[in-house]
């Protein structure tokens, strides 16, 4: 076989594994998007310094969920909070839709994000999920794909957008379009 041959061969082998892949992650969607997702009561508000309970697990817009996972890197997800600020922006001109940014710590961590957080003292709310209750809840809804921590969801709790609108403009502008949809 010669060298082109070979890079053909090689190039047909990418293509097929990446189809492979967009199918795979094509039935995880639609597999996600046939779940009910369940709130904690449990959380804890950070917004402005200051700390507070979560008065309700009941959602009255369609919320857009973040989920940051004892995994990440905590304080590099806190340096980056402000990506998020567009986000927020809209939600509030639009009105259209809440922003839930939750953090589950290890248990360890905890106490230096929650001061982190009010150190920080940002202008919208951001939650603390000190047992992890929001994967314990949706243990069997939510892949473990990370693409799947960012995810808008109706009023009943039903995923109908996967993806974090800040990561590219291709997925703000979907992002969008589904608002627009939702009317």
């Amino acid at each position: 076989m010669g060298r082109i041959s070979h890079l053909l061969l090689a190039l047909s082998c990418i293509a097929y594994l990446s189809s492979c892949n967009e199918m795979i992650l094509s039935k995880q969607v639609k597999e996600f998007m046939d779940k009910t997702i369940v709130m904690p009561d449990s959380l804890l508000v950070v917004k402005g310094g200051d700390i507070a309970m979560k008065e309700s697990n009941k959602l009255t817009h369609p919320t857009l969920i973040v989920y940051i996972d004892e995994n990440s890197c905590t304080s590099c997800k806190i340096s980056h909070l402000i990506d998020y600020t567009p986000l927020f922006e809209t939600a509030k001109e639009n009105q259209k839709f809440d922003v839930m940014i939750i953090f589950s710590p290890k248990e360890d961590d905890y106490n230096k994000v929650k001061k982190e957080l009010i150190l920080r003292g940002l202008e919208y709310p951001v939650y603390l999920d000190r047992n992890g209750q929001f994967i314990k809840l949706n243990e069997n809804a939510i892949p473990k794909d990370s693409r799947f921590n960012a995810f808008l969801m109706d009023t009943d709790g039903r995923p109908i957008y996967v993806g974090n609108p800040t990561q590219s403009g291709k997925l703000w502008e979907i992002f969008l379009q589904t608002l627009e949809d939702i009317k």
